[in-house]
């Protein structure tokens, strides 16, 4: 089950009324700032959040080492 699909009683974001984006071709982690280009992770990218207002402007972001993890409820609670 994908994760945006999972219920929100078991750590995922099922339910969810806006849209989420996936970065197949590493552009968009590029473009913030996130992507690894050195080293053994080379071509991953830090685990981070951003949430931009309905103009594009950013209003948050969070950037966190590859091996973190998300906090969905405070994600949740910041939106």
């Amino acid at each position: 089950m994908q994760y945006c699909q999972k219920p929100r009683s078991e750590g995922g974001l099922g339910g969810l009324t806006y849209p989420l984006i996936a970065d197949i071709d590493r552009n968009i982690s590029k473009s913030y700032g996130v992507l690894i280009e050195e080293g053994e992770e080379k071509g991953a990218s830090y685990r981070a959040t951003f949430i931009l207002d309905k103009n594009g402007l950013v209003r948050h972001s969070s950037v966190n080492d590859i091996a973190g993890s998300i906090d969905v409820k405070e994600i949740l609670r910041l939106v």
